[in-house]
């Protein structure tokens, strides 16, 4: 097999717009999975895998479901049995990694509120995972979703609610001495792009939010924080923007 041989191909029902592999959570059964959303609202399941070292690998769909609106977030891998797909009118599904099974539906959030955005795990103040998601609209509202004990409940957070759209949202590390829950996201008002850092108390309601850059309207912005305090923004001016973020916690 060669170096950016193509060695198999797939097919589904309409153009994918997302998908995600789950490197770093092992399934059921060590299976090899992938997982993926079309424009049409299906939502799928791949299995595949080698009958030996020298063969092409095996793609089976393994299972399918519609979500009947186009997906365009990358689903959100919650653990190793449970999958998350969002609709761009906010619908909510919750899926079994192995079998498909729906394990819950839910379109509370939707009120008019269309997500674009991924679902971002959140840590709690302790530094647990996989307690809480976040739910960002492209229309800055944001919903925190529970995933204690499998049971759905969503919990919407009426206090951080942007007045411009957002473009991109992330969870920020803090130190374990800061007490408060950080996000960083940039938005758009039409007129101008900014950077905001905004404060949360561990119930994640918006405490503060502060400004910290300024760009120009037309650019759109890839972020990445990591856990020295530091962020990174790339702009479509070809510029990598750092900052640091840890001394305004």
């Amino acid at each position: 097999m060669l170096a950016g041989e193509i060695v198999t191909i797939h097919s589904v029902d309409g153009p994918i717009s997302s998908s995600i592999y789950p490197s770093g959570i092992e399934l059921p059964g060590g299976r090899k999975m992938c997982f993926a959303a079309t424009l049409k609202g299906y939502v799928v399941g791949l299995v595949y895998h080698y009958e030996s070292q020298t063969q092409k690998p095996e793609i089976v769909m393994k299972w399918t479901r519609s979500l009947h609106d186009p997906v365009f977030a990358t689903p959100l891998l919650v653990d190793s049995t449970r999958i998350v797909y969002l609709s761009v009118k906010g619908a909510v599904l919750c899926l079994d990694t192995i079998t498909g099974r729906v394990i819950f539906t839910a379109n509370k959030v939707e009120n008019g509120h269309h997500y674009f955005l991924t679902p971002i795990p959140l840590r709690d103040i302790a530094g647990n995972f996989e307690t809480y998601i976040l739910l960002a609209s492209q229309q800055g509202k944001l919903t925190v979703l529970s995933m204690h004990d499998h049971h759905l409940e969503i919990e919407s957070v009426p206090a951080v609610q942007f007045s411009s759209n957002l473009l991109q949202i992330v969870f920020a590390p803090v130190p374990p001495k800061v007490r408060r829950n950080v996000l960083l996201c940039t938005s758009d008002s039409g007129d101008l792009s900014t950077l905001e850092l905004v404060l949360c108390d561990k119930e994640w309601r918006a405490q503060d939010c502060r400004i910290l850059y300024s760009f120009d309207s037309t650019q759109s912005h890839a972020l990445c924080a990591d856990c020295n305090g530091r962020l990174f923004a790339g702009a479509r001016d070809n510029t990598l923007y750092s900052f640091l973020y840890s001394l305004l916690l």
